[in-house]
């Protein structure tokens, strides 16, 4: 639930390298270009139509997804993708990326500090809470340090994010290490974290994957797996065909080290089996972003789902 759409026609990019001068350009082949994770993203821009902080790149080029209106930079803040793949801004103020980020999120002294936006705030509030409270010393989570309501702190945990060591080729230690903590998950007794949601014989992690999970330099160990919002009971399917989905939809190059994933876990589940789960998990974020009043992420979330029912083993 990380990326942003921009296909509004009047679409306006920036030249990054000319950001002071925000000289706009029209750029009309923008249009309708879908791209991945914001999060990597270097510029922060504001539409003054709608009051959101928009933050994508494509090639190089940062696009605003422009409503009728201004559109312009806010006091120049930058952004940078931290070890741990929470976002820091060198502004003053909390930069929250709107499409589907569900918490807004900040780090003082060795501690990072969580808030939850959107529908069922408070739900996924009390279920990270209750998730990273029942699984330490069993699970590697990070350390709840307090959790106020509606707010969650936790120990910064010092580690590689494991997309950036998967893009930076490591994608077969990578999958074999999110197998790994999938079985380990699947071995944790489930009433470690009373009054989960759902049912089923397992923890499930919710947003399972390499954008959740940090490691060692080395990539032979997974220091923590962060960001429980959406832990439940339910089938470990869901958590390999989401960690499979995010490996097909955002990282095409690493999808020949798949077989790794399942190595690790000890087992592949059948195809049917993984592609229905991704579907599920699909219409799941569709369903949230509905829900938020999103028509533009929904929209974007459909045709994922159409494109995830159009894939091949």
């Amino acid at each position: 639930m990380c990326d942003v759409l921009a296909e509004v026609a009047g679409c306006q990019a920036y030249d990054e390298a000319r950001f002071g001068r925000w000289t706009p350009v029209r750029r009309e082949e923008h249009v309708g270009v879908e791209v991945p994770d914001p999060l990597r993203s270097d510029t922060v821009f504001e539409t003054v139509a709608s009051g959101r902080d928009v933050v994508v790149r494509d090639g190089g080029a940062a696009t605003v997804r422009a409503g009728a209106g201004e559109v312009r930079p806010v006091r120049a803040r930058r952004t940078t993708e931290r070890e741990n793949g929470m976002t820091e801004t060198a502004g003053d103020e909390e930069l929250r990326l709107p499409h589907g980020y569900t918490n807004a999120t900040s780090r003082v002294a060795g501690t990072v500090r969580k808030s939850y936006l959107g529908p069922d705030a408070g739900q996924r509030f009390t279920v990270e809470r209750a998730a990273l409270s029942g699984l330490a010393g069993s699970f590697p989570v990070p350390e709840v340090r307090a959790a106020p309501d509606g707010e969650l702190a936790v120990a910064e945990v010092a580690g590689w994010h494991a997309q950036d060591a998967l893009d930076g080729g490591h994608a077969a230690a990578v999958l074999r290490l999110c197998g790994q903590a999938r079985r380990r998950l699947s071995d944790v007794d489930p009433a470690t974290v009373p009054g989960l949601p759902g049912t089923g014989e397992v923890i499930v992690h919710g947003d399972f994957g390499p954008q959740n999970i940090l490691v060692n330099e080395a990539v032979d160990e997974v220091l923590a797996v962060i960001d429980w919002e959406l832990c439940h009971l339910g089938p470990a399917v869901e958590d390999l065909a989401w960690t499979e989905w995010i490996v097909r939809m955002h990282h095409p190059l690493a999808v020949d080290h798949l077989d790794h994933l399942f190595t690790g876990y000890g087992e592949r589940p059948g195809w049917g089996e993984r592609q229905a789960a991704m579907v599920r998990m699909c219409l799941r974020c569709r369903d949230f972003c509905v829900r938020w009043g999103d028509p533009v992420a929904a929209a974007m979330w459909n045709r994922r789902t159409a494109a995830t029912e159009a894939f091949r083993e």
